[in-house]
């Protein structure tokens, strides 16, 4: 499951994920995309994205201030 948060709130619009498919070596690859406005990607401290899967969580954050 893929999940998006901005300032550590869901963001539910916007977003595409693809199906995950399995690679030989048995790893699993997905892609998910956050479209935003300029004002939308300004408003934000802060963007997330998390991934679950069996019991484990992934979770990288960049802030808009760092893409300047």
């Amino acid at each position: 499951m893929v999940s998006w948060k901005g300032n550590d709130v869901t963001i539910t619009q916007g977003i595409q994920t693809t199906k995950p498919s399995k690679e030989s070596s048995n790893n699993y690859t997905a892609s998910s995309y956050l479209t935003l406005t300029p004002a939308q990607w300004k408003s934000y401290s802060s963007i997330s994205c998390q991934v679950s899967y069996e019991g484990r969580t992934v979770e990288k954050k960049v802030s808009p201030l760092e893409c300047a």
